[in-house]
């Protein structure tokens, strides 16, 4: 193995392990606390968020470091993991975008007109003008 893979694979090792301690503090700084009638439960959102972060720096990472081998290690992968953030941020408003349009998708239209039995009028329904 190249001693830049392995550099690489030791970095993104130690970044991996630090997925552990991250788990405990998300479950500890989100946990529901209140006995309000509505407790939000946030856990694992910021443990699913980095390894997601890290999936995805590790991915765009090995293909730029396999393309530019002679190229300055830090500033690239500084480069690249403000680009994987972006690219997480991106993802996420998408995602959040779709799922709204298919709920609006999913709810009938309400036009007014019927009440009930298809091909009543409201007026009819509710014994009005009759």
């Amino acid at each position: 193995m190249k001693p830049i893979w392995f550099r690489h694979l030791v970095v993104y090792a130690g970044l991996g392990l630090l997925a552990v301690p991250i788990y405990f503090v998300d479950h500890w700084l989100f946990a529901p606390r209140g006995s309000g009638w509505i407790a939000l439960d946030f856990r694992e959102i910021l443990f699913w968020s980095y390894l997601i972060w890290l999936a995805l720096c590790t991915v765009v990472s090995s293909i730029v470091l396999s393309a530019f081998l002679g190229a300055r290690k830090v500033g690239v992968q500084l480069t690249l993991m403000g680009l994987s953030i972006v690219l997480l941020l991106t993802g996420s408003f998408v995602y959040g975008k779709s799922a709204v349009l298919e709920r609006k998708s999913t709810i009938p239209k309400r036009d007014g007109t019927s009440k009930g039995a298809p091909g009543c009028d409201r007026t009819e329904a509710l014994g009005l003008f009759s």
